[in-house]
């Protein structure tokens, strides 16, 4: 499965490298529709594309804090995919069911993420609150994770799992990133992605308790952590508007500003 899943990412990473052009300058677009992409690029303050590299802009995503509260974040999340996506029916299997019936429970499972996923990030993108969202719904893994570890049932063990499956985290983070930063969020996935398993050792077969209190703790410190970054964002924009905005030039959106540069940035 890993292989074929392997396989059809890099045909599509190779289609998307040849027929999806890097800016809407470079679309075959009509021009009018290349007008309203570009001038939506212009409401994200996030520009169109700037290939001169700067030693400041880097140094400044290296040291930003929030950029450093966001890479944890993301990590810790990573952390438990890479436990639950490499470790999952061999949860499942440890509550007394069979391989067979561990692997069926994939099929609800996966149907549920996917629809877990699109309510979560309907709800984080229609009232702009993402951070918050995933503060309110850690809980909910939490008590999963506790349930796995801890309550004697089978089918509460077992819907522990399913509540975990409700908690799409990690994409909702992926969504608070931005494009310069992208390449620190990939390795904070990877390193989580790598952690996450390791948390499952021989020693602890079949019951798995370590890996399942890491991720009730992982699950735990990414509410804090959200809910702090959360706290930042939100003093940093209201110290903006209470300071007032600069006066910038003409089209100061696609100037290749940083966020701190840019007052208008939010």
């Amino acid at each position: 499965m890993f292989l074929v899943c392997g396989l059809v990412t890099i045909a599509l990473g190779v289609l998307v490298l040849v027929f999806l052009p890097d800016n809407p300058m470079k679309s075959k677009l009509p021009t009018s529709s290349k007008t309203r992409a570009i001038e939506r690029l212009r409401e994200n303050k996030t520009g169109v594309e700037n290939k001169s590299f700067k030693i400041k802009q880097m140094w400044e995503a290296l040291t930003d804090y929030r950029v450093i509260i966001l890479c944890i974040l993301f990590m810790l999340s990573s952390e438990v995919n890479g436990a639950m996506g490499n470790y999952q029916a061999t949860l499942i299997k440890s509550f007394g069911y069979t391989s067979k019936q561990s692997a069926l429970f994939s099929i609800p499972l996966g149907l549920l993420g996917l629809i877990s996923i699109m309510i979560v990030t309907y709800i984080a993108g229609r009232f702009g609150q993402r951070l918050l969202v995933i503060t309110c719904i850690c809980p909910i893994a939490i008590t999963g994770s506790a349930m796995t570890a801890y309550v004697p049932v089978r089918g509460a063990k077992l819907a522990g799992i399913f509540l975990l499956e409700l908690v799409p985290i990690t994409p909702l983070i992926y969504t608070v990133a931005v494009a310069n930063i992208n390449a620190l969020i990939l390795m904070s996935f990877a390193v989580g992605n790598i952690i996450g398993p390791l948390t499952f050792t021989g020693n602890t077969v079949p019951k798995y308790i370590p890996a399942k209190i890491a991720i009730m703790a992982s699950f735990s410190c990414v509410m804090i952590t959200a809910l702090t970054l959360r706290t930042i964002l939100l003093w940093e924009n209201r110290r903006r508007d209470k300071c007032g905005l600069r006066e910038h030039a003409a089209n100061s959106d696609f100037m290749n500003m940083t966020d701190r540069k840019n007052d208008k940035f939010r």
